[in-house]
């Protein structure tokens, strides 16, 4: 086929996280703030956590995986070494690559496409992330998550959800981020295009020694957001 998709996907072995992209969908980690800690995108526990708040402690965001894009320094340089080219196509647009065919595609690497090689690959880059006590949940999710949303308000909607909290409800919190990013794709385009809003949210918990404890998917299907969730204990 010629149209192709973007994958994301995370391995744990040990306490050691591997994560591995091709395009841009994304993976984010919140964990609690420490003293030696420094992010400017800290985001204060809201008061719903009063067990975490009450230990004076912040979230803070790291993203795990790099978007893959036209626009990104690094693959505009590749993509123009191999003879292709980048540009914008009007206000507001992303940034598109363009080799001979002349069709245009907003990210720079991804699983198929096969009429933009050598512009646009396959290969996937890897990140490493030791695991430790004070990381809370991690986040896959596809590009229409992103689109409107940053990581920080994705991040700050999973934990003012309550989802963390004994009882919480993960499948309900991916619920929510999908309808929100649904609802940000409509109010930006008049309800005229949505981009694949799909989601992945796992908690840990290093108390019992085991990662994760508790995993929850959703995604968009048509008009409605369909959403499965498992334990694992």
């Amino acid at each position: 086929s010629d149209s192709g998709t973007t994958a994301v996907v995370s391995l744990k072995v040990k306490n050691r996280l591997y994560t591995a992209n091709v395009g841009d969908s994304r993976c984010i980690l919140c964990r609690m703030k420490t003293a030696n800690s420094v992010d400017e995108k800290a985001i204060p526990f809201p008061e719903t956590l009063k067990q975490f708040k009450a230990r004076g402690m912040d979230l803070e965001v790291f993203q795990l995986s790099r978007d893959h894009t036209p626009g990104d320094a690094r693959e505009r340089k590749r993509i123009e070494k191999g003879g292709g080219f980048v540009t914008i196509l009007g206000p507001g647009q992303p940034a598109r690559v363009f080799g001979t065919s002349g069709y245009g595609l907003s990210v720079s690497r991804s699983i198929g496409d096969f009429l933009l090689r050598p512009h646009v690959i396959g290969d996937p880059e890897t990140t490493e992330y030791p695991l430790d006590e004070a990381d809370l949940f991690a986040i896959w999710a596809s590009d229409g998550v992103w689109e409107y949303l940053d990581n920080v308000e994705v991040a700050r909607m999973v934990v003012e959800s309550n989802a963390l909290v004994p009882g919480g409800s993960l499948d309900s919190a991916a619920r929510t981020l999908c309808n929100r990013a649904r609802e940000m794709w409509r109010g930006q385009t008049s309800g005229q295009y949505q981009d694949d809003i799909t989601c992945v949210i796992t908690q840990f918990n290093y108390a019992s020694g085991t990662v994760p404890v508790r995993t929850s998917t959703s995604s968009n299907v048509s008009d409605g957001v369909a959403s499965t969730g498992t334990e694992v204990l």
